[in-house]
Parts: C-alpha cells; sequence; structure tokens
C-alpha cells in the first residue's frame, strides 16, 4: 500500500487528491468524478512533467504528483490545449486514437476469425437444413408439378369453391361470369 497526494489541475481549479495506489486507476478515476464532476469512461489524465498520458498499465507509484485532468469533449480539450502545450497533448490524443483503432481493427479480425470458424462446421448446418431444402426443391421439378395436376380433380376444386362462394355471398349469376371469364 502506497498512499500518495496528487494534486490534479482541472479548468482553473486544483484539487489534492490522497489515493492508495494500490486500488488501481479506476478507483483514483471514481475519485476525481467526485470532486470535478467528469465521468471516469470521459476523463483524461495527463502527468504535468512530461505530459504523458496515465493509462491503466501506469505506474501509479512513479508518476509525478502534478497531474493535469481533461474531458474528453472537444470543448474541454481545446481548453487543455490553450493552456498547457498544445504540441504535447495533441500527440498524446493522436497516440490515443491509434490505440483506437488498433482496438477496433482487432475487434474486426476477431468478428472475421469467428465468420470463418461458423463457416468450418464440417458440414453440420447443411446436414440440418438439406431435406428441408431438397423437399422445397421438389415443388420446382416439372415431373412432379405434372403428377399433382393428374392427381388433384382441378375441375371439382374449382366447382365446389364456386358453390361455396355463392352461398357465402348469396348471388350465383356473378360469380359463374366470373368463373366463365377464367375458363
Amino acid at each position: 500500500m502506497v498512499a500518495r497526494r496528487f494534486s490534479v489541475r482541472h479548468e482553473d481549479s486544483t484539487f489534492d487528491v490522497d489515493y492508495d495506489t494500490d486500488d488501481g486507476l479506476e478507483v483514483f478515476k471514481f475519485q476525481l468524478f467526485s470532486v470535478t464532476s467528469i465521468p471516469p469512461d470521459e476523463q483524461k489524465i495527463v502527468c504535468g512533467d512530461d505530459n504523458k498520458i496515465v493509462s491503466d498499465d501506469s505506474d501509479l507509484i512513479s508518476i509525478s504528483d502534478k497531474l493535469c485532468l481533461m474531458s474528453i469533449n472537444d470543448q474541454a480539450i481545446n481548453e487543455a490545449e490553450s493552456s498547457s502545450g498544445s504540441s504535447h497533448v495533441n500527440e498524446e490524443l493522436i497516440k490515443s486514437d491509434e490505440e483506437l483503432a488498433r482496438m477496433l481493427q482487432a475487434e474486426e479480425e476477431a468478428l472475421l476469425l469467428q465468420q470463418y470458424v461458423a463457416e468450418q462446421d464440417n458440414g453440420q448446418m447443411e446436414q440440418k437444413i438439406r431435406p428441408y431444402v431438397d423437399q422445397v426443391l421438389m415443388y420446382e421439378d416439372a415431373n412432379y408439378q405434372e403428377a399433382a395436376r393428374k392427381t388433384v380433380p382441378i375441375a371439382e376444386l374449382e366447382e365446389r369453391a364456386l358453390v361455396a362462394l355463392a352461398k357465402k355471398v348469396g348471388s350465383l349469376s356473378p360469380l359463374l361470369d366470373f368463373h366463365v371469364l377464367f375458363l
């Protein structure tokens, strides 16, 4: 357990924050949130001496006691750049953008790998759905269609349908005219 006191500058204010370095950066960010109201996921902490960004893998024991806190939103970054060497801050922001790009690329590669692995399932999915596909393809086969037409009494079905419709509507003459049109 190493207790440290950091002097954190944010906008025009300076805050003294006591911190146990064994707790990790996440706890420190929540402490900063309690005094600055900047949510931890929007915080960017920069060392005051060398303008390096404090990240999760930073050694909190060896970093400077003087820190600068910025909000990730553009307005706060612009204000911080004007108050503390904009070239160093810009370099750090570019580095963080590069890290984000690397993370996105790694995520995209992982998704691509998942897709590749799914395609390598040795045909198990195809074995499951093949019988259903074959059954549907049978409906497109001309020989099966002709056999179905010979088996199904189309004229009798049409006549029954017309009679049922006539009973439903109550008038037989318009339906017969309709039937004659389609014969």
